[in-house]
């Protein structure tokens, strides 16, 4: 993954929190999951045992409420 300030990473480094992920391009902030800005790929919302809850545009509010 690439950031917002060019840096690279792996989607490993991320996950070791135990908490859920969302990657987004967007500057946002949610207090239920770590929020990763990630520039080169699409949004994702990851739960804590790297199962994808949900991907795609709009919000993925609905998928906070479920999982999180």
């Amino acid at each position: 993954m690439v950031d917002a300030d060019g840096r690279e990473s792996r989607l490993h480094e991320h996950t070791r929190t135990g908490r859920g992920l969302l990657l987004t391009s967007d500057h946002v902030t949610e207090p239920r999951v770590d929020v990763v800005s990630a520039t080169n790929t699409g949004p994702l919302l990851l739960r804590p045992d790297g199962v994808i809850a949900w991907a795609g545009e709009g919000s993925p509010a609905t998928a906070l409420d479920t999982w999180f």
